[in-house]
This record gives structure tokens, C-alpha cells and sequence, in this order.
């Protein structure tokens, strides 16, 4: 009814594990550093962009949400996240206007998720549960699963270095029938690089890489050239968001999902209004 496959189901944390409309609790996950990292960079401006306690209640929901995805990868994302817009604007990070609604925003996220993981327990095993998969990183069936998509992306890479075998073919490449989709779907590599090293060779990897590239370094041109106020800001958030979106993508993979070329789409966008802006 709920479209939750068994994995995730409240069987194994007490509760189910938060995926909205996603196929993976990770893919919302990720979907869920762009509003984050854009809150975060309207709680650093200086002023209100939009009142304090909606901005706050949002980052909280956001965050509570991103917590009970219970993903590795979305948690590493979030700190990249954090350190990268904290670290370019650190003056306006050591503020009371920004540490007080950040604090009160982690209690009410700390709330919120000690609630979830106490629903249908009074043991505290949920919470237990909890801590042992997210320290054990090197271990378990999602581990075990990721070593062997690994190791066959690097023979399917092999198959065909230089423009791999075709954007999504990996999957049927090593499904024991490339005309038939498995029960659970088709394999994907979990790890970006290595996906599109097998699907697109080095030429299409080296592209991809060169358009990251790119995209990093004229947003960093933007935000040098922004005038103080919000856009600034929100192009900060959009820049962490997508450096939180990379690193997650060396725990998951699938390039064509909607939200991160969304997120690209805002970058772009984003930087016209700001280095385009005189001239228009």
C-alpha cells in the first residue's frame, strides 16, 4: 500500500525508514541536500530573507527527514555540506543570529528522531540497531552487495575502456538475462564513478568530470562576484548541496535522477543572475 519494499519496512529500526516517493531511503536522502543547503545559506545571511521561525521549523523538518532516511552516504553528504559553506563563509558562522537557530534546530531534530526510535519499543533496541549500522560501514549486506557491483563494474569497464558499453547498460550486462529485469531490478554500481567508467568509458567519464568541473569553478566566480544579499547565499547553499551530492554519489549511483540535474539546472541559473545580471 505504502510502496516500501520489505527491506525498509518498520521491521528493522521500529520505523520505517523515511524514502517520501524515492525508490531508496538514500535517493531522498540526496534529494534532501538542496533544500537543506539552501536554508542553511539563508540562516547565514545577515538578514531575514524569510521569517526566522519558518526558515528554522524547515530546516529542522528537513534534517529530521534526512536523519530517519538512515543512509550512510546522505549522512557523509550533510557534513560535506556543512563544512564546505561553513568553511567559505565562516565569518557569518560564528554569529548568535546563526549558531542560536542551528542549535535549537539540532534539539528539535534530536527530539524528533529519539520520538521516531522510540515508537513500538521501550527497550531502547531500536536505538541500538541504530548505532551498530551506522558505525559498522565495512560491514553487512549493503557493504557486500557494493564490493561485488564493484568489482564486476571494473570487469565490464575492462570489456570496453574507451566509450564503455552504453549509458544504463550495466544492469543488463550482468543480469543473468539482459532481456529480462530481476525480481528486485536491475544492479546498479553504487558508486558514480566506477558507473560511468563501465557505461561511458574513459571519454564519457572524462567529459562528465571536465562539466563538474566547470560547474564548481564558475559558481565560485559567481559567489566572488555576488553584492552582498540573498542570491549569494542561496548560491552558497546550491554549491554545498551539490559538493554533499558528489561525495554521496561514491556510495550510490544512477546519473539520470531528476533532482540532481534540477539542482545543476538552479545552479546555472543562479549564477546568469549574477555574473549575466548587468548585462540583461
Amino acid at each position: 500500500m505504502t510502496g516500501l519494499r520489505e527491506l525498509y519496512t518498520k521491521d528493522v529500526f521500529g520505523f520505517p525508514r523515511i524514502q517520501s516517493t524515492a525508490l531508496e531511503p538514500l535517493y531522498f536522502a540526496n534529494y534532501l541536500l538542496l533544500p537543506i543547503g539552501v536554508l542553511y545559506g539563508l540562516i547565514l545571511y545577515r538578514k531575514n530573507a524569510f521569517p526566522r521561525l519558518v526558515m528554522l521549523g524547515l530546516f529542522a523538518l528537513f534534517c529530521a527527514n534526512l536523519f530517519l532516511t538512515i543512509s550512510r552516504g546522505g549522512y557523509l553528504g550533510a557534513i560535506v555540506l556543512f563544512l564546505v559553506m561553513s568553511a567559505i563563509a565562516f565569518r557569518d558562522v560564528f554569529r548568535v543570529r546563526t549558531l542560536l537557530p542551528i542549535l535549537l534546530g539540532g534539539a528539535l531534530v534530536v527530539i524528533i528522531v529519539l520520538k521516531a526510535l522510540s515508537l513500538n519499543d521501550a527497550s531502547g533496541m531500536n536505538l541500538e540497531t541504530l548505532a551498530s549500522h551506522v558505525r559498522n560501514v565495512f560491514y553487512g549486506a549493503s557493504y557486500n552487495e557494493r564490493i561485488e557491483t564493484f568489482d564486476q563494474a571494473r570487469l565490464v569497464f575492462w570489456s570496453s575502456p574507451l566509450v564503455g558499453i552504453g549509458p544504463g547498460s550495466f544492469g543488463p550486462s550482468v543480469a543473468p538475462s539482459p532481456m529480462v529485469m530481476p525480481e528486485d531490478g536491475w544492479r546498479i554500481v553504487n558508486n558514480e564513478p566506477l558507473e560511468l567508467l563501465a557505461e561511458t568509458g574513459i571519454v564519457g567519464a572524462a567529459l562528465m568530470f571536465i562539466t563538474i568541473l566547470l560547474l564548481v569553478l564558475r559558481t565560485l566566480k559567481a559567489f566572488q562576484k555576488a553584492p552582498e544579499g540573498r542570491t549569494r547565499y542561496v548560491l552558497l547553499g546550491l554549491l554545498g548541496a551539490l559538493a554533499g551530492a558528489i561525495v554521496q554519489y561514491q556510495t550510490f549511483s544512477v546519473l539520470y535522477i531528476m533532482h540532481v540535474w534540477v539542482l545543476v539546472g538552479l545552479l546555472l541559473a543562479v549564477q546568469n543572475i549574477i555574473l549575466l545580471g548587468e548585462r540583461s
